[in-house]
């Protein structure tokens, strides 16, 4: 096959790709037909009112011609006036390769496809590091646009902030209304899910599903499908909505629970994107990683910058709680800290270090004791 060749098959797999992969808002009940002229019946989930999530954004293939509707590939949010989240197979193609920033545009401020909006060419793609186009795991991207957008910044969570089981969140997106339906929703749309244990996920995907990188959420008669890969999965913590996944994938449009990406696995690199010079990171390490019952071990890591924090905390995660169990002093010329523990009963313990005054936490850890 020619190079030329190559090159046009996968620029006619873009949309299938980001379809594959991608996700809608269905209920547990198929769509009924569409009758000819007629709009697609909507299954399941509410449309949104206007307004409602002004960071939302269509990804469209600029190479398309006519309405946004028909060059609709997936969803994305804003979380600063340059940059969008998304999920990385929106901007891969079937054989890996990414796809060029050129043939992206995004479409801000309209919850409406067909309605006017700002049209904004991307002006380049980033891939969290890591990212497996076959699994899927670590699908994130960010888009920076040519042109800075109106549209507000959606809050993202912090490194490390997990959501509690049983938490109500939303997902939202323009995706088609059933599974192997044609036409997406020219009207935004809103699921109301519920963030379920990774055990969920785990029985129906195996080891599909990467808990690391995954959470597990579900929806009773509301679920995700086919047609809105990038869709945020939003929990609301005190006044706001805060952006806390990215969608992927479910199996049975309803009747298996649905994946999204983590994104309080990669909070750290996204807002490392957003300004390099911003971000405060703290490092961890166990002198050992199994000791007998009373053993003496101590934590070491680094604060940078080094003069972010003070003081940073060990914390202990008890069922769905981070609680502390130490403290440590940070030197201002090197960031480094120690914190020495002596756990008094045998398991394995999970760990992560907090900065004072800030979000950063660490990579989780673990310690087998007895």
């Amino acid at each position: 096959m020619s190079t030329t060749s190559r090159a046009q098959r996968r620029t006619s797999t873009l949309v299938l790709a980001a379809l594959v992969v991608s996700l809608v808002l269905v209920g547990a009940r198929p769509a009924e037909a569409r009758p000819a002229g007629g709009e697609p019946r909507i299954v399941g989930g509410t449309q949104a009112a206007p307004k409602t999530w002004p960071s939302q954004v269509a990804l469209l293939d600029n190479r398309k011609p006519g309405t946004p509707s028909k060059s609709y590939a997936c969803v994305g949010t804003v979380v600063n006036r340059y940059w969008v989240v998304t999920a990385a197979e929106c901007v891969t193609f079937t054989d890996g390769a990414r796809v060029p920033a050129t043939m992206l545009d995004v479409l801000a401020g309209t919850q409406r496809l067909d309605q006017a909006g700002e049209r904004i060419h991307v002006a380049e793609i980033r891939v969290v590091p890591g990212y497996n186009f076959k699994t899927f795991d670590r699908s994130v991207a960010m888009l920076r646009l040519a042109t800075p957008t109106a549209a507000p910044p959606q809050p993202l969570t912090a490194q490390g902030a997990g959501v509690a089981l049983g938490s109500t969140l939303v997902a939202n997106g323009w995706g088609t209304t059933a599974y192997g339906q044609e036409y997406v929703s020219p009207d935004l749309r809103q699921a109301t899910l519920t963030q379920l244990a990774n055990a969920a996920c785990t029985r129906s995907y195996g080891s599909q599903f990467i808990p690391a990188s995954h959470t597990c959420v579900s929806g009773a008669g509301q679920d995700t499908c086919t047609g809105d890969g990038g869709a945020p999965l939003l929990v609301r913590r005190g006044a706001q909505w805060v952006l806390v996944g990215v969608g992927r994938a479910s199996a049975g449009c309803g009747t298996n629970p649905a994946v999204y990406t983590r994104l309080e696995s990669y909070a750290t690199w996204i807002r490392q994107q957003i300004n390099p010079a911003s971000v405060i990171t703290v490092s961890a390490k166990l002198s050992a990683t199994k000791v007998p019952v009373r053993a003496s071990v101590t934590v070491t890591g680094v604060v940078k910058p080094a003069k972010a924090s003070g003081a940073v905390a060990l914390q202990r995660k008890v069922d769905t709680r981070w609680i502390d169990v130490g403290s440590g002093r940070v030197t201002p010329t090197t960031g480094a800290y120690r914190i020495a523990l002596r756990p008094s009963s045998a398991g394995v313990y999970t760990f992560r270090v907090r900065t004072a005054g800030t979000t950063a936490v660490s990579p989780t850890f673990y310690l087998k004791v007895g």
